[in-house]
């Protein structure tokens, strides 16, 4: 495979999404092993890039990667670690509540499955539709909404075991 040559290109692509990639990969796959899957992530775009065809966009594109690297880091570790198991410090004002709050959503999300988790990020946080997102995983919607209600249901449940009151 040629290699990209344009490193300017590249290192423009890097800082405009290395950002998207990592609350991408946290999400799915937490923090402790970030930093190598967002590299991760970058050598792929790199190999990547002279093959790249333009049929979508490179932030749907290194979106589709980051949620490959997160999830088979994720199949190779089952049951090895803690995927969320740390302390987030959250960008507040109040770090009591805030800090809170932050671990109760981490922890929500650590109560669901990895392609839950996937589909939560690119749903609810990175605000993709069900057509985006079922583009980028090749999953039929149906699959995908099916998954995001189960997903909601079951951080509804872990919600309500820690005391606060969801009705949405």
């Amino acid at each position: 495979m040629p290699q990209f040559k344009n490193r300017q290109a590249f290192s423009k692509l890097y800082e405009e999404y290395k950002s998207l990639a990592a609350n991408v990969i946290f999400n799915i796959a937490g923090k402790e092993s970030l930093e190598d899957l967002v590299q991760e992530t970058f050598i792929k775009v790199w190999n990547g890039l002279p093959a790249f065809s333009f049929r979508s966009t490179h932030k749907t594109w290194i979106y589709r990667i980051a949620v490959n690297v997160a999830l088979d880091h994720c199949r190779k570790n089952f049951g090895k670690t803690e995927v969320f198991s740390e302390s987030v410090s959250p960008p507040s004002n109040d770090p009591e509540l805030q800090t809170s709050h932050v671990n109760l959503s981490v922890n929500a999300l650590g109560q669901l499955s990895p392609q839950e988790r996937a589909v939560v990020t690119l749903r609810i946080y990175e605000e993709l539709s069900f057509k985006e997102i079922a583009a980028m995983l090749d999953e039929p919607e149906g699959t995908l909404k099916a998954r995001a209600a189960k997903a909601k249901e079951k951080m509804k449940e872990y919600l309500k075991s820690q005391g606060v009151d969801y009705e949405r």
